[in-house]
């Protein structure tokens, strides 16, 4: 059977148009796909994107901590603190930033109490309690950024126990040097009375002598009897005593012719007795004159 020419046209039209809808169907789809690809690959990218971004800011946020744990400066805190609250919100990275701050303000507080600490006790190293107090102070510094400062807070602590203790032992020195120095000026002055005791004994001692032998301090007494003379010697001066004066006695008649009494008319011996031995010439003389005076002598 033979198709008009005007059925072959309408075929090969009827052909033609289902032809482009296929096709056009099928370009549609590829750009949807292609679409689809294309958001993946940006989602993706974004995300490595922001990973990245968010390890730079991890980085940062560590380095920041470390400089704030090696140098517990205020400034450095403060950046870390940023730093760390520039990471994302909640992440894991954050919440261990967050508590190694919380771990920087603890340990800057311990270490600031065991500064305080050490320089009261240096200032006052002789007080034992304030050298416990500074020991337990800076024993309390047990995180490992604090060990330098540990060290050297010792190293200070060190030194002025010895400061300490020279200065106990140079006040000792002195105490013990004051006390002998005391102890010799008080023998001195123990020999010193003990010698002027001994002395003043002697002086005594002799006066006692002496006057029990006839002198006195004033001088020598040498009484005679019978009236004589005293002597008064004081020094080198000699001062003597007036001789008493005789009274004349009432002539007596003689009793016999051997022993006549001749009265003493003022002629008679006056000389003081004072046992000298001038004194005994003279009344010998004296007497001897005396008995020429008397009628045919003796």
């Amino acid at each position: 059977m033979k198709m008009s020419r005007k059925t072959m046209i309408t075929s090969l039209i009827a052909v033609v148009l289902v032809g482009g809808g296929i096709g056009a169907g099928f370009a549609v789809h590829q750009a949807d796909v292609q679409a689809k690809q294309v958001a993946v690959e940006k989602k993706e990218a974004k995300i490595k994107a922001d990973k990245k971004a968010e390890e730079v800011l991890v980085s940062k946020a560590k380095a920041a901590l470390l400089k704030a744990q090696k140098e517990d400066s205020i400034v450095y805190v403060s950046e870390a603190q940023k730093a760390v609250n520039a990471l994302k919100k909640g992440s894991k990275a954050q919440k261990d930033g967050l508590a190694e701050i919380d771990d920087i303000h603890g340990r800057i507080k311990i270490e600031v109490a065991a500064k305080n600490a050490v320089e009261t006790f240096k200032k006052d190293a002789l007080n034992s309690e304030k050298n416990k107090t500074a020991h337990t102070a800076v024993n309390k510094l047990t995180n490992p950024y604090s060990k330098s400062l540990k060290d050297a807070l010792n190293k200070q602590i060190s030194a002025s126990e010895a400061q300490a203790k020279a200065s106990t032992a140079q006040a000792k020195a002195k105490q013990e040097a004051d006390a002998k120095a005391k102890a010799d000026a008080q023998a001195q002055a123990d020999a010193a009375n003990k010698e002027q005791q001994e002395a003043n004994n002697q002086q005594n001692q002799a006066a006692n002598n002496n006057t029990a032998n006839g002198y006195s301090n004033s001088g020598y007494t040498n009484n005679t009897a019978g009236g004589g003379s005293t002597n008064n010697y004081t020094g080198n001066t000699q001062t003597p005593t007036t001789p008493p004066v005789n009274t004349p006695q009432t002539p007596q008649a003689p009793q016999s012719p051997q022993s006549p009494q001749t009265p003493n008319n003022g002629n008679g011996p006056s000389h003081p007795q004072d046992g000298s031995i001038g004194s005994l010439d003279q009344n010998e003389e004296d007497a001897h004159n005396s008995s020429n005076n008397f009628p045919g002598g003796w």
